[in-house]
Parts: structure tokens; C-alpha cells; sequence
């Protein structure tokens, strides 16, 4: 608790979720997973207070899998391990035992969700392509990703956008469209009987490739998770990059933001929500994510548009080469469209290059609305460019003792306790979802 290690007893653990009572952590199970296990217990910080008192429960689709008994500071950790043959719903419960909830801290140590090995999926061969001069999409007959190429380089690249616990029904329809885009429909269903429409558009542009999602449902409103995914192929010679306030997500030092790192299991908050000021290693700032493959000096961005609404949006990575933008708490259905605009974007092996690009394109998003505020030092405007701008010396380091940005970071747009000034957590959020007009202009009309 409080930024220590979880400790049950006289055991610590060095992950985990550490909650209070009464509460419940709610997951849709996407895959089928096999088994949930961890250890659960009253954090060790609680033993002087005889009132910490809990019980823990797993509920799988409503149905009681495991309940702990009551369980006090002086209780050892118990193990927790249920199997989850088809269950799509995954509950987690802390409750007060009965006699308040005052010092009921309480802790799901190396809580983890085991799926069996399963065999790795075929590539799908490319049916279409969607070319613009900087990237190449190909796309396989059921409108999925199927590769990239950039600079002539193949890109080993998979990815489609999806519900959270929704199906498919019947096959996707890909339709090319004028100017040598494509489109894709696709009918899903989902929880609680909910249907609705997908459609993903991929249009050629002067240096990317527009990348838009468009969700219909006839129903009463309701809401689930909208994913987009990629899957890399050999992510062990690929880097990846995002603006990210501590590229490992712990917060606890500071760590070089402005280098490609290797692909990690871990996931960041989008926008500092959680927060009233940018603190943490959690977050990212920009909506995001760059791959390279520095062998071959190829890379693309994916670019969330920043002028749209993106609620609770988290980043996710895995070692395995996966990419994954989870959008949450969004309304879906009510006779209202929902919609989502990406771009790919090519480039060399650096991490400016995406960056570069939304720089230029949504210069609204960077640019400081006051210009006298380029003159105090603490807020000095820079541009990405290619070169690096501090001698060798100093590279390492983002940010001079003066306060000016002496790399070829971006200048963020306000002084708001929102938005982005440099600090030693890294690049602090510009762009989260609580814009003001105090804090950025409306952006240019396309």
C-alpha cells in the first residue's frame, strides 16, 4: 500500500492489485482462459488495528467459484485457484465482513489468468492493398490487416478493431472504394443479446493511410470495450515507443523517455485521469504508438486523432508483439453513430516519426494558444526534427536545468495543471480528454 510492496503476513509480493473493502474488480474475458490464481489477504500495513476484517470472493458469470471466510491481519495469505471453463465474466470481491469497512485493506497478490498454449494462427494471405507514398496496407479477404509495408520493407503486421465480448456473425464484406480505398462491414453480437454493424474504412492520403471505425446499433444504448489491436510479428527485432510518463510504468525514477525500447508486458492510462496533477510512471500523454525495426530503418505510428472523445483509453503491450488501444465508456447504440479516426503512419526507425507527423497535422494540439509564452524559459518552443539539438554529453537527458526543452521534444500547449510542461516524470499530458477552451484552441477545419 501507498507505493510499498504487497505484503500478507510476513510474505511480500512484488505484484499485485491492492484494493479496500468494500469493492469489485470486474473483468470481461476476452479469450478463453483456464485457471485464475493468487494469493489474498489483509495487508501487513493494517496488523496494529484489530478492526481490519475482510472476506474475499471470485464470482465467474455470477456463480461463486471461492470465498475466503473471514480473513484479519494476523490471517497468512490463502491461495486462490478456480478454473474458468467458459466464463466470460471475471469478479473480483472484497467485502467488509459485516462490522464496517475502517482499515479493511485488502490485497490480491500475483493475481494472474493462465490460458492453455495454443497454436499460433496462420497468417492470412493479403487480398487488397491501400497504398499511400509513405505505408502500404495489405488486407487479408475478411478486411483484417494482413502486413505493412514501409520504404519497401514487409512488415510482419496483423490487426482489426473489436468489441469486447462481442462475435461475428457471418462473414465480413469488403468493398473497394473509389480512389483506392476499402471498406468492411462487419455485423457483431454481443452481451445481453446487444447487435450492431462495424464498419472500418481504409482511405489513401497524401502521406498515410486513414484508418476509421464506425460503430451502428438499432438498440436502447449500452456499452463495452472498442479495441484496436495489432500483432507484430518477430517482436524480438522490433522497438516500440509511445509518449509515456515512465516507459517501464513504475514512476519511482526517472527513465529516458525519448528512446525506442523493446516490447514489454505492461499498459498505460491515456491522459493521467486518475490524477489531479501529472504524477506516476502509469500514463501516456500522446495518442500514440510507434514501431520500428532497426535493422531495416522501417517504422509507422499508429495516430489517434485527438480531436475525437477518447474516454478511459488505456495502452497495452505485451512481449509477444501485441499493441492494443482498449476504449471504455463509450455509448454505443441510441440511433448515435460511435467513431474513431487512426492513421498509419510511415517512417524511418526513429521515434520522432509519428510525432513529427502530429505535430504537423494538429499543430492546434502542440502549438501554445499564448505566444508571448514562447519568451519565458520555462516554456521554450521546439520542433521534432531529425537532428538531435543538445551535444553528446547531455543527449541522455530531456530536459535543461533552466526548464527549456533543449531535445527535439514537442512544446506542449498550456500551463494548466492538465496539460504538458517538461518534468523529470518525462512528457506530461497536453492532450487529455478534459480539453478547455482556456487551455487549446478549437483545431483548424480539415
Amino acid at each position: 500500500m501507498w507505493g510499498k510492496p504487497l505484503q500478507i503476513g510476513d510474505r511480500k509480493f512484488s505484484e499485485g492489485l491492492g484494493t479496500h473493502a468494500n469493492s469489485e474488480l470486474v473483468f470481461e474475458l476476452e479469450e478463453p482462459w483456464e485457471r485464475f490464481e493468487a494469493w489474498v489477504g489483509v495487508d501487513a500495513a493494517m496488523r496494529q488495528y484489530q478492526e481490519a476484517s475482510v472476506v474475499f470472493k471470485v464470482l465467474g458469470d455470477g456463480r461463486e467459484l471461492f470465498q475466503s471466510g473471514v480473513m484479519r491481519a494476523e490471517t497468512p495469505a490463502a491461495r486462490v485457484s478456480v478454473p474458468l471453463a467458459g466464463v466470460r465474466q471475471l469478479k473480483l470481491v472484497v467485502t467488509d465482513a459485516g462490522d464496517g469497512r475502517n482499515c479493511d485493506h485488502a490485497d490480491w497478490a500475483e493475481a494472474v489468468l493462465l490460458a492453455k498454449p495454443r497454436p499460433q494462427e496462420a497468417p492470412k494471405p493479403p487480398r487488397f492493398k491501400v497504398a499511400s507514398p509513405s505505408i502500404t496496407v495489405q488486407l487479408a479477404e475478411d478486411g483484417d490487416i494482413a502486413g505493412l509495408e514501409v520504404g519497401g520493407e514487409r512488415m510482419g503486421v496483423r490487426g482489426l478493431t473489436r468489441l469486447a465480448g462481442c462475435q461475428i456473425a457471418g462473414k465480413a464484406v469488403a468493398t473497394e472504394l473509389p480512389g483506392g480505398g476499402l471498406a468492411v462491414f462487419r455485423k457483431l453480437t454481443g452481451p445481453q443479446n446487444h447487435a450492431c454493424t462495424v464498419t472500418e474504412r481504409f482511405t489513401p492520403g497524401r502521406e498515410t493511410i486513414r484508418w476509421e471505425v464506425e460503430i451502428n446499433s438499432p438498440d436502447e444504448p449500452w456499452t463495452t470495450a472498442v479495441i484496436t489491436g495489432l500483432a507484430c510479428d518477430t517482436p524480438e527485432h522490433l522497438r516500440c515507443w509511445t509518449g509515456w510518463s515512465d516507459p517501464e510504468g513504475r514512476g519511482d525514477a526517472w527513465r529516458d523517455p525519448l528512446a525506442l525500447r523493446p516490447f514489454v508486458n505492461r499498459s498505460w492510462h491515456y491522459g493521467n485521469e486518475a490524477q489531479a496533477a501529472p504524477v506516476g510512471g502509469d500514463f501516456v500523454s500522446i495518442p500514440l504508438v510507434t514501431i520500428a525495426a532497426p535493422d531495416r530503418n522501417a517504422g509507422f505510428s499508429l495516430v489517434l486523432s485527438p480531436e475525437e472523445v477518447l474516454l478511459n483509453m488505456t495502452l497495452g503491450l505485451s512481449r509477444t508483439g501485441d499493441v492494443r488501444f482498449s476504449r471504455t465508456c463509450h455509448r454505443l447504440g441510441g440511433r448515435k453513430t460511435a467513431r474513431f479516426v487512426m492513421d498509419l503512419v510511415g517512417h524511418e526507425a526513429d521515434w520522432r516519426g509519428g510525432l513529427r507527423w502530429m505535430v504537423a497535422h494538429y499543430p492546434a494540439f502542440f502549438d501554445p494558444p499564448t505566444r508571448e509564452s514562447t519568451r519565458s524559459p520555462a516554456v521554450g518552443p521546439t520542433r521534432v526534427t531529425n537532428a538531435p539539438s543538445t551535444p553528446p554529453s547531455s543527449r541522455k537527458w530531456p530536459f535543461a536545468s533552466t526548464g527549456r526543452c533543449r531535445t527535439t521534444s514537442p512544446t506542449w500547449a498550456c500551463s494548466s495543471h492538465r496539460c504538458a510542461t517538461p518534468t523529470s516524470a518525462g512528457l506530461v499530458p497536453a492532450m487529455s480528454r478534459h480539453r478547455r477552451a482556456s487551455c487549446l484552441p478549437s483545431p483548424p477545419a480539415r
